[in-house]
Order: C-alpha cells, then structure tokens, then sequence
C-alpha cells in the first residue's frame, strides 16, 4: 500500500471476515379443507320424502399464516348432482372473528350461488367471503395465526369459510354408491387484491350404503315436536310434556322402509303409576301414517300426583307378527323452583334488595320465558317489580338442568313497615300465563 507521494505505508496484520447470507424465511401456506373428510350415510333409507336425510359438508380453512394478510377467500366445490342435491349453502364464522368495521355487523361480505349444470366446471357451488375494512378503507384485524414451523398451527390459524347443506337422491339394495367433493379454483386474496399462493385442497368423498332391510317396523313420535324431542326412532323417548297439554301423535308402519296402509294401529296410554289412562287406535293411510291426539289429564284433586314419567306402548300386526314402539316422556311444569333467598332479612327504606332464584327444568328444546319478581308490604300495597328474560333448555332425558338467577328491587320511601313478601313467577311471555306454581320469600322493613 503507497500514498500519494508514493511512499510505502506501514499497514497492521490483516485480520480475516466472515459473511452470513440468510435465506429469507418462507411463510406456511394456507390450505382449504373438505369437513369431514369422509361422510357415510346408511345403511338406513336415507332418501325419499319419508326417510330423507340431510347431511352438512362444511369448507374449513387451515394454517392461514397472520403474514400472508389474506382478507378474501373464493372455492368451488364439485358434487354429483345424480345422487345429492344441494339445500343450502351458509357462511362460517372464520373471517367474521376478525372485525376490521367499526359500526358493528355485518363484518364480511358472503356470496355463494349453486351451479349444477355449469358447462365449464361441472356441477359445483361457488362461494366467495371478504372481510369488510374499517371505515377508511383499510384492515388493522387481519386473519389467520403468528407461528414458526415447526410449532403447532395456533387455533386462530383455522376456521370454517362456509357449510353446504345437502339432500341425497339415490340409495340402492344392491350396491354403495359413492361421490367426491372436490374444491377447485381456490382463490386466496390479501389486502392489496393480489392473489396469495395456497396448498393443495383435501377434498372429501360421501358413501351411501346400501339400504339395509328393515323388516317390519313400527316408529311412533309426537307430531308437533322437531326430531329428535318427539321420540323419532325405535324406543327412543320424548321431550317433556306439560299440564293439559294436547298431545297428538303418529305411528308409521312400514316393511322394509315402504309404508304399509289399513294397518290397525292401537296406542296405550300408560300414567306415572303404571295405569293405563286411555287405549286408543287409528288406521295406517296410504303413507303408513296413523293419528291420535288426547289431552293431558288435570284432576281436581291433587293433580300433581300425575306429575312423573308416563308411557305409550304403539302396537301392530303386520303379516301376523306383533311389533311395538314405546315412547316414554317426563309430565311436569316446564320450570320448578327449587329455592329464594335473599340477601339479607332486613331491610331500611330506599335499600334494595337482591332477590336469587335457584330453578330447574325437565325440558330438552329451549323456551325463552319470564322471571317476574313482586314484593307487597304488610297491608299488601305493591312496593316493587323487577323481571328477567331467560332462556331455558337443554335437559338430558331423566335429569334437570339448573340455573340460578337474580333480581333487584329497591324498597321505596312510601312501603309500610313490617313483614314483606316477595313473590316469584315463571310466565311464559312478559304479560303471559304462569307455568309454574309460586314461590314466596318474606323479608322485613324496618321502621327506619
């Protein structure tokens, strides 16, 4: 090394370097995915207007990586339109879970059409979800997960884009017939309209067994209940039943799946005791279908002795054998009572009070009902009135399902001292009729 007047420059010892190139790390890739995978129907009937079955195949999207800033998502979906039809076809909750609009729902925007005789792709549906920006056009929440594999994909990562509902159209004795749902033309977009690469789509397969001979068989149900509260299928049980209420039912006769007509159907009625309350019968249609409707017993004297699990035994003979079904059920109020506090016993003027109802219910379907809450001074002058809109449900045959909830009511300036009583109502609409006895709680003004 020299400078400018060409002198040697003394230099110190040369010391080596290193150099690291990085690759750039690459992103996961999203893929769509058929749920389930593999659906088998059979080897019951599952087709025609008395057997037929729905069957749902939902579109799941997984290992959507947070970087990819995907904020749209488009797929079809091939079917047979020989062996299913399609019912419906509903948005999932996946990109909805990450709201970008400030002013509330709707959060995305959903197409989706069926094409069962589109010449290009075959019969399919299309769907298309975006998720909505906020009010200035941009996205802040954007979907998916944040991981490095490789770790587990987070929950965040997966979701459903949508469901296709749908009705299968051919069952046969001799043979399982088969189907694909495949996706294709998926379409992943993000937040600048460009296309984001995607893996390879798991698509999915329905099987229908072949029908699988019935024999004879008699099926009773009530008929104003939605499967499967009714007792739908062979010895299966019924939701409850309250005071009074009329029950009609139906028993369909069928050999191996097809209705059989002139049948005589007999329905014995049996009360929480063993007694058979009433011995009915009515005649198979063309359907196979036979009716009956009664009334649920309320005695004048002591009728919740009723109250229990009553049975109905359906008989018939078809070709000289006797079949049966029997439907058992819970006779009850649609709500019990089980307990009222309150918070304390005593209470001043202008105090309120903090009233708490434990309750159960024998009901599987849900009903939406009124918690009401009344207090009457010593000389029974109303001093206060608080409601509560509940929902209740959801009970496992032979168990209660409980809740407990509570309500205020504060004692005004003009309540007489003394003792109080608070009393607690179930009714099944605001300004409705009770469905359930009442509940008393006493509590005590004080003179201050």
């Amino acid at each position: 090394m020299y400078n400018t007047a060409d002198l040697q420059v003394t230099q110190e010892p040369p010391v080596d370097g290193l150099v690291r190139v990085y690759c750039k790390l690459a992103l996961p890739l999203a893929w769509l995915e058929v749920v389930p995978s593999e659906t088998v129907l059979g080897p019951e009937l599952v087709v025609g207007d008395q057997y037929g079955k729905e069957f749902t195949v939902c579109v799941d999207i997984k290992g959507l990586h947070k970087g990819w800033n995907v904020i749209g998502i488009q797929f079809r979906l091939s079917y047979d339109p020989d062996i299913v039809e399609v019912v419906s076809i509903d948005e999932g909750d996946y990109l909805a879970q990450f709201p970008n609009y400030e002013l509330g729902p709707p959060y995305t925007y959903f197409i989706a059409y069926d094409n069962p005789t589109d010449p290009l792709y075959g019969p399919h549906v299309i769907v298309g979800d975006l998720l909505l920006p906020n009010s200035t056009g941009y996205w802040t929440n954007i979907p998916g997960g944040e991981w490095i594999p490789p770790a587990p994909i987070p929950a965040e990562a997966n979701g459903t884009v949508a469901c296709i509902t749908f009705r299968p159209l051919k069952q046969s004795w001799i043979e399982n017939i088969t189907s694909a749902f495949n996706l294709i033309e998926v379409l992943l977009v993000d937040t600048n309209a460009g296309e984001v690469a995607s893996d390879v789509p798991q698509n999915g397969t329905l099987t229908i067994l072949q029908i699988g001979p019935s024999g004879r068989r008699i099926d009773a149900w009530f008929i104003d209940y939605p499967s499967p509260y009714g007792g739908q299928g062979l010895m299966e049980p019924a939701d409850l039943v309250v005071p009074q209420q009329l029950l009609c039912l139906t028993a369909k006769v069928t050999y191996n799946w097809w209705p059989v007509s002139q049948k005589l159907v007999k329905f014995h009625i049996y009360d929480n005791q063993g007694n058979e309350r009433a011995n009915l019968q009515n005649v198979t249609g063309d359907d196979g279908h036979a009716y009956v409707c009664f009334r649920m017993p309320w005695p004048n004297e002591n009728p919740e002795d009723l109250l229990g699990v009553w049975t109905i035994n359906v008989t018939v003979s078809v070709a000289d054998v006797t079949i049966y079904d029997t439907i058992t059920f819970h006779y009850d109020w649609l709500v019990r009572i089980w307990k009222v506090t309150t918070d304390k016993e005593e209470y001043m003027h202008l105090e309120t009070v903090t009233i708490t109802v434990e309750y159960g219910t024998h009901a599987q379907q849900y009903h939406n009902v009124t918690l009401t809450a009344t207090m009457l001074d010593e000389l029974l002058v109303p001093v206060g009135y608080a409601e509560l809109e509940v929902t209740i449900g959801g009970a496992t045959y032979c168990e209660y399902t409980n809740y407990t909830d509570s309500l205020t009511i504060t004692i005004p300036y003009y309540a007489y001292a003394g003792k109080a009583t608070i009393y607690i109502h179930f009714v099944d609409v605001p300004g409705g009729v009770a469905i359930t006895p009442e509940a008393k709680k006493e509590i005590y003004i004080l003179p201050l």
